[in-house]
């Protein structure tokens, strides 16, 4: 199972959601309305971006989804996060962030991370051209 919270503006949506399926939260990120969202953290910018936090309960990785609407540009914004081992007691952290101007190549990342394919998804980021995080 996969868990998911809302940002919108302030703070973390207390109650995480379950998605049964990626469509199930493809269905969630469509029906937001993402412009009133965004104007209304254009307007402050208080808070980090409003997204889901897509959690893999297996793993410890996390995507954050994002999309973007306003004027004349819609796109997703993309930042996953996973923990790794990097040695008998340590870990560390990989970020990658990237945009998503077809908004249809969405599913794709979905189900990459959906699947587990942390690897996969991560390639598919450094081809669209991502931001690395240390």
């Amino acid at each position: 199972m996969h868990a998911y919270t809302s940002i919108k503006i302030g703070a973390h949506d207390d109650q995480p959601q379950s998605a049964q399926t990626v469509q199930a939260f493809l269905e969630v990120l469509e029906a937001t309305d993402w412009t009133t969202i965004m104007g209304r953290w254009l307007e402050t910018q208080e808070t980090p971006l409003p997204a889901y936090v897509l959690q893999h309960t297996k793993n410890s990785a996390t995507l954050s989804v994002s999309r973007i609407c306003h004027d004349d540009v819609d796109y997703y914004q993309l930042m996953f996060f996973q923990r790794i081992k990097a040695g008998l007691f340590k870990k560390k952290m990989v970020g990658l962030s990237t945009e998503l101007h077809a908004v249809g190549d969405m599913a794709d990342f979905a189900e990459c991370f959906w699947a587990g394919q942390f690897d996969e998804l991560q390639q598919r980021m450094r081809a669209k051209g991502v931001n690395t995080f240390a």
